[in-house]
């Protein structure tokens, strides 16, 4: 009956031992891609005419012990694009090296993952949702046991509380963005409401009918105005923070957005 012998659902085999709340922020945080990282290149761009640098691209380290230096000391953020060196173990158990493209923040994630060839790095280069996550978990225990699977995810338990701590991600009322589609939304639905309870007084429709059509369109106005709040908030810009009410929402923290 312990929990470290319960890792998988009985109902459908995935992992019961995924981590939420908290936890899944700090993770989605680390794993996070600003639009600064979407616009650096890859490697360094030249002039093909002068060969001046033109647009510097990422940094390249040859360990992870480099990556958490320049960390510390300032050098280097979370979400910078990088080059980075790892060392995995070959199908043939010896160590073997590889380089990606990621952030300091995947490289940290990277440290606590198992070393098993079936397990690669590519597994976290990604913005980790809860989902994502999840897949994580379940990778690691098929392949690398329970005993590894119960330690990967106590690690990833304290890395997750430890960055959503340090982040400080919170909101308040500027972050709940009106978008500016929601009044007109609001009043072609009053307008349509009028009109049901017109149809109701000249005896073309029903009490019932009439109440129905008023819950079908005040619930119509609310999606609209749910997914035009939805575009507003997801909106990136390089220079401006990602809205902390979108970075809550997505990696599905809570069940619905319209909460």
């Amino acid at each position: 009956m312990m929990s470290t012998n319960n890792i998988l659902s009985p109902a459908n085999g995935k992992p019961i031992i995924v981590p939420s709340q908290d936890i899944v922020l700090g993770l989605y945080y680390l794993s996070l891609e600003t639009p600064e990282f979407k616009v650096t290149p890859d490697r360094n761009e030249y002039d093909a005419t002068t060969g001046e640098l033109v647009k510097a691209g990422a940094t390249s380290f040859s360990s992870i012990g480099e990556v958490e230096y320049a960390l510390n000391a300032g050098a280097l953020k979370l979400h910078d694009k990088i080059r980075a060196r790892f060392e995995k173990v070959g199908a043939d158990g010896k160590r073997v090296y590889e380089t990606a493209v990621t952030t300091p923040g995947r490289v940290l994630i990277a440290q606590i993952l198992p070393q098993h060839e079936t397990v690669p790095f590519s597994l976290i280069n990604r913005q980790l949702t809860k989902k994502a996550v999840s897949d994580v978990i379940d990778t690691v225990y098929r392949h690398c046991g329970q005993k590894e699977a119960v330690i990967f995810c106590d690690r990833l338990m304290a890395l997750g509380f430890r960055h959503a701590a340090r982040a400080g991600i919170s909101f308040g009322k500027d972050d709940m963005i009106i978008p500016a589609e929601k009044k007109e939304l609001v009043d072609r639905t009053a307008t349509e409401v009028k009109e049901f309870e017109q149809q109701y007084q000249d005896g073309l429709i029903t009490a019932g009918e009439r109440y129905n059509k008023v819950v079908d369109a005040w619930s119509r106005c609310t999606d609209e105005v749910q997914a035009a709040m939805t575009k507003e908030i997801s909106r990136q810009e390089v220079g401006k923070p990602i809205n902390s009410v979108w970075m809550m929402s997505t990696p599905g923290l809570v069940g619905r957005r319209l909460r």
